[in-house]
């Protein structure tokens, strides 16, 4: 079984109500401009996080390049709309938490 403490987190601590819900057109732009500002680290912990729930959710049936996505000279490629609602939730949980510690770390230095 796959063990990823962040992924666990971030699940359990997800709204039942969400955890079958799309991201909305505005939180989606806010994921995507968020992800944009990754650096090399929170990418690869992204990709993690896709593929901790593809090996979870369907693990007869996993990929190197899960739901579609696509490898480009400067990284793997997701489209939104080709992934399920439960990990775009968590992938805007993901977001939601960096940019929240990223806050703290600069409020910190003051």
């Amino acid at each position: 079984m796959t063990q990823f403490p962040l992924f666990e987190s971030i699940v359990k601590e997800l709204d039942e109500t969400k955890k079958n819900k799309f991201l909305t057109d505005n939180e989606k732009n806010d994921c995507c401009l968020e992800i944009k500002t990754f650096d090399k680290n929170s990418f690869e912990i992204l990709y993690v996080l896709i593929k901790t729930y593809e090996v979870k959710s369907t693990p007869s049936n996993t990929c190197i390049l899960p739901y579609d996505s696509k490898e480009l000279k400067t990284g793997i490629k997701f489209d939104f709309h080709n992934l399920p609602a439960t990990l775009q939730q968590i992938i805007y949980e993901f977001c939601n938490k960096r940019k929240k510690n990223l806050v703290e770390k600069n409020d910190n230095k003051f």
